[in-house]
């Protein structure tokens, strides 16, 4: 485990081994442990969650689907992973009973405000809160979930495909010199350089040692630019002496026509024009 990642698991722990002891000891009837993004991360979580828990006398549960509330900022817990921590099955039952709460009230459109901050402030008193906490977090809480349509209509603005790699200087040099790729932020040349390759499109390469990931695969990445003129791009690139470049070929099952080749450790790049018809 890296260095940096190690002070960050050893924090986890902490936090894990305060709320464990203030339920053990009767001060909280359940607590959150420390929501990630990533689920691998989470899951060695539960490893040092047992050991905890079993010294505590607690327990913790999976939490794959984070129960979100106006307790707390949107962004603090939506679409992460976590741990909930409790001692006694009743409160565990409680926080799930909160959770089906919500889904009912939304299926039946009746999660307007007031029943939203009944639910929270419910949850806050799970939490063992204090009332007075619990109405200034809500009240406070400029980042609260939209439901409803305007939830659902997904506006995305640009894409960007972030890879993985050991030799970042390399990486840097290929995608800038060999591709012509221009970039777009440079976050530093240990870090990650991100460049353009279409109007919306953006091709990310990361230090593997400092990615948020653990990246260990290469084979299970296919990176594809499509382009408007391939017979040009295939000449092009062709002189630039590519690993493993494959003919120029036409697929008319899939009505597309394409050419592939091998990248800075192992990535493989494709490069194809969508026919019509």
């Amino acid at each position: 485990m890296k260095e940096d990642k190690k002070h960050g698991f050893a924090r986890v722990v902490g936090v894990m081994e305060c709320f464990n002891e203030v339920i053990a000891c009767g001060v909280k009837n359940l607590a959150l442990g420390v929501p990630v993004y990533d689920r691998r991360e989470r899951d060695q979580h539960v490893e040092a969650a047992k050991i905890i828990c079993q010294e505590r006398g607690t327990k913790y549960y999976i939490e794959d689907d984070p129960f979100l509330t106006d307790l707390f900022p949107l962004t603090l817990n939506q679409y992460k992973y976590n741990l909930v921590f409790y001692r006694e099955e009743k409160y565990l039952d409680a926080y799930l009973d909160l959770k089906k709460r919500k889904e009912n009230l939304i299926l039946q459109n009746l999660y307007q405000e007031e029943e939203r901050n009944k639910l929270a402030y419910d949850f806050g008193k799970l939490l063992s809160y204090q009332d007075a906490d619990i109405w200034r977090m809500i009240q406070e809480n400029n980042e609260k979930e939209q439901i409803g349509q305007e939830e659902q209509a997904l506006d995305f603005s640009s894409q960007v495909t972030f890879l993985y790699f050991d030799d970042l200087p390399r990486a840097r040099d290929f995608f800038q010199n060999t591709m012509g790729l221009q970039v777009a932020v440079d976050q530093g040349e240990d870090y990650c350089t991100i460049f353009k390759v279409a109007s919306n499109a953006y091709l990310g390469i990361v230090n593997r040692d400092k990615g948020s990931v653990e990246a260990t695969i290469r084979d299970g990445v296919l990176f594809s630019f499509v382009v408007e003129d391939v017979e040009k791009t295939y000449r092009i690139l062709k002189s630039k002496n590519l690993a493993n470049m494959t003919p120029l070929k036409t697929n008319h099952k899939i009505n597309i026509q394409g050419f592939q080749f091998t990248g800075p450790e192992g990535y493989r790049f494709e490069v194809e024009k969508f026919l019509n018809g």
